[in-house]
Parts: C-alpha cells; sequence; structure tokens
C-alpha cells in the first residue's frame, strides 16, 4: 500500500502542526520536517489539539536549545500532559533544568 504525500509546499507555514499524530501514523512527517528546515527551522504553532507551541528543527538550534538552559527553560513552560490520571499527578523530568534532570 502506497501512502500518498500531502502537498506540504502549497499550504501556509502556519497551518503546519508536527505534533499531529496522524502524520506519523501514516508516516509522511517528512515533508513537514523538509519544509520547516528550510523555510521556518523555528517555528511557532498557534493552534493544536496540545496548545500552542514552538518547535526547532535544526540540530545547531536544537543543541542551543538543549545545552543553554539559563535562555530555554524546561521548568517554565516546557512540555505538559495536561490533567494527568488521578493518583499519577508528579513533577515530570522533562518539565526539569539542572540540576534536577542532567
Amino acid at each position: 500500500m502506497t501512502t500518498c504525500l500531502p502537498d506540504v509546499y502549497s499550504m501556509p507555514l502556519d497551518a503546519i502542526d508536527v505534533s499531529d499524530p496522524k502524520i506519523y501514523q501514516d508516516d509522511v512527517w517528512q515533508p513537514y520536517f523538509e519544509r520547516l528546515r528550510r523555510e521556518a527551522p523555528v517555528h511557532y504553532c498557534r493552534e493544536s489539539r496540545y496548545g500552542p507551541y514552538w518547535s526547532v528543527c535544526k540540530y545547531n538550534d536544537i543543541m542551543q536549545v538543549e545545552i543553554n538552559h539559563g535562555v530555554y527553560s524546561s521548568e517554565l513552560g516546557g512540555i505538559a500532559v495536561e490533567d494527568p490520571p488521578k493518583g499519577l499527578e508528579r513533577q515530570s523530568f522533562i518539565r526539569m533544568d539542572p540540576p534536577k534532570h542532567d
């Protein structure tokens, strides 16, 4: 079965949402990231099922975000699972900066 790749270059940049699980389920995520790396390596998605977010798509930019916790804090915002199941409320390591999480 062949999956038809979306025409990502015909959609507005602000319509790209790489948090949409369907692009991974359908294995069509590559053109989305290709376009973002070329045109918007630091991309703001205003609307998604998870709320607004920034995505960073180039290696050197990702490394700067990863190592510069003074500028890019995981504790101030970051990734969050809202409304965790009762009894599983706890701080997630993905929302911690060093030295709590290295």
